[in-house]
């Protein structure tokens, strides 16, 4: 009767370890596909977050480099000739200020152009107005010079 019982209470225990064991190894299938769920949801996420980091750094760097490529490209026109190139101001941050400048100095700069251009213009004027004045003087001197020959070699007969 005692083995009996310790049998059955054997296998009692031996039952109760067996459905623990199953329970056990349940919840660590289940955990297991949560935290299986989980990664994938963070890789997910990862991705997700890198994608975007690297579309508003490229959106960011545009936004930054393009007035400052506008601003290249107008000085390469001024350089060229053209004093009449400006740049559009669309912020008030430093590189809004720089083109604000950069238009403004354009401007001293294309003003000075056409005032000295106005300067030689005069000058050139005056210049011409001599050059007239000595060529008219010279002519008065041959013809006087011709007129003193003239009246030398009547003189002479």
């Amino acid at each position: 009767n005692y083995e009996r019982r310790q049998n059955e209470a054997s296998r009692l225990i031996l039952a109760t370890v067996e459905n623990k064991f199953v329970e056990v190894n349940a919840k660590f299938i289940s955990g297991h596909a949560v935290v299986t769920n989980v990664q994938n949801i963070l890789l997910l996420l990862f991705t997700i977050t890198s994608l975007g980091m690297i579309l508003f750094s490229f959106w960011l760097s545009v936004f930054i480099s393009s007035p400052i490529k506008d601003l290249v490209e107008a000085i390469k026109r001024i350089s060229e000739g053209d004093l009449k190139t400006r740049v559009t101001v669309s912020s008030k941050d430093e590189i809004g200020i720089l083109a604000s400048e950069f238009n403004g100095m354009t401007a001293r700069l294309e003003k000075s152009y056409i005032d000295l251009e106005k300067k030689v213009q005069i000058r050139t004027s005056e210049l011409e107005a001599k050059v007239t004045e000595l060529e008219n003087l010279r002519e008065a001197m041959i013809t006087t010079a011709q007129t003193f020959e003239e009246l030398r070699n009547k003189a002479k007969q």
